[in-house]
């Protein structure tokens, strides 16, 4: 008779899941379990049952998992296999001991950086889609409500493809810059030049009709490209290099006001202060644009915005107990400062043009405590 049970839980953890809610992408990656897990146990029940040579009609269907209950906490799911046969049991047994290998396989993974010799080589393709959409600070833990065991994570899918001999894994990636060159034909593509000091281009494809139309509308005909953020479907080689395959969405990098701001500096000429003060440098701003895009993906607040007397950038957030200041040199530098008003307490960092990353934690790191 029909029945239900616990299937699995999952725990989403860092970045974008360390606020509340759970975000409408991480669908996306219970699809993609309830893919891998089906296809493992269609594996397992052939090789338990040596005399068949194809599973049961309705075997694909028999996985109908819910998600029933999300718990606080990051984002804890719950998933529940409803609507089974608890008497046709060696389909049961196949499905569960599919999910219990799927978790082992990402223990091992992290352990040995092996997979368990009993993973069926034909689920590896779908393995390695598991955890796409993941950023670097972001985690899935795999288990059951109480006891999350297996972590999949950006490093632990490297990991997987090295020893899977992959030569490239799908990514979701969200990439910050101006579109350019967008073709019709032969295929559609356009270059996204990277916002930041080295200007790197990416020769960008999609498949969508559509989304060539809403890219020709988000550029417009202004003199200047807008800065967005494309949310994209790559391919990523052991190098790291990218390969943009698709576009999921384009959208505004800045809110219109941060822009505003940003523009006027960028209009600033020598001598603003005094004869020999220099505006501030394109590289400068080309940083200020790319460390404000990744303060909106963080809800970072507005900063203020002041030009330096060196022809630089200067960022400041005051809170009611401290302060944190960014300025941004012509020297490709940047010189970081937090500092509480009731107490001598301070924190001084300098980075260079190239370490956003640790540029975005320092700011995080202090504006959230």
């Amino acid at each position: 008779m029909p029945a239900s049970r616990e299937f699995g839980a999952f725990k989403f953890a860092g970045g974008r899941y360390d606020t509340v809610g759970l975000p409408v992408h991480a669908m996306s990656e219970l699809q993609r379990y309830a893919k891998l897990v089906g296809m493992v146990a269609h594996a397992l029940y052939l090789e338990q049952n040596t005399d068949r040579r194809r599973v049961p009609q309705g075997f694909s269907e028999a996985l109908d998992l819910r998600l029933t209950a999300i718990h606080p906490g990051s984002v804890q799911t719950v998933l529940e296999w409803t609507g089974f046969d608890t008497a046709d049991q060696p389909i049961v047994d196949a499905h569960e001991d599919a999910r219990a290998l799927v978790d082992r396989t990402f223990e091992e993974l992290a352990h040995s950086g092996q997979l368990p010799k009993e993973f069926p080589p034909k689920a590896l393709g779908v393995l390695g889609q598991f955890g796409r959409s993941l950023r670097d600070d972001e985690r899935i833990e795999l288990g059951t409500y109480r006891d999350q065991r297996a972590v999949v994570n950006t490093h632990i899918r490297e990991r997987l493809a090295a020893v899977a001999n992959f030569e490239t894994i799908d990514v979701e990636r969200v990439l910050i810059g101006r579109i350019t060159g967008i073709e019709s034909l032969p295929r559609h593509s356009f270059t996204l030049v990277l916002a930041g000091p080295d200007a790197k281009r990416l020769d960008c494809g999609f498949a969508d009709p559509e989304t060539f139309t809403a890219i020709e509308e988000f550029v417009g005909y202004a003199r200047d490209a807008p800065l967005c953020a494309l949310t994209v479907l790559a391919e990523q080689r052991t190098s790291g290099e990218l390969t943009v395959t698709d576009v999921l969405a384009v959208e505004t990098a800045l809110p219109p006001d941060w822009v505003a701001r940003v523009a006027a500096l960028s209009e600033i000429r020598d001598g603003w202060l005094n004869p020999e003060t220099p505006r501030p440098t394109v590289e400068s701003i080309d940083v200020l644009e790319l460390l404000l895009a990744r303060c909106v993906e963080h809800n970072i607040p507005r900063p203020l915005m002041y030009p330096s007397a060196e022809g630089g950038v200067q960022l400041e957030w005051r809170r009611e107990a401290s302060g944190l200041e960014i300025e941004i040199y012509n020297a490709r530098t940047v010189d970081a400062s937090w500092f509480a008003l009731d107490s001598e307490r301070s924190e001084d960092a300098s980075f260079m043009f190239t370490d956003i990353d640790q540029i975005v934690e320092f700011i995080v790191g202090n504006l959230h405590d």
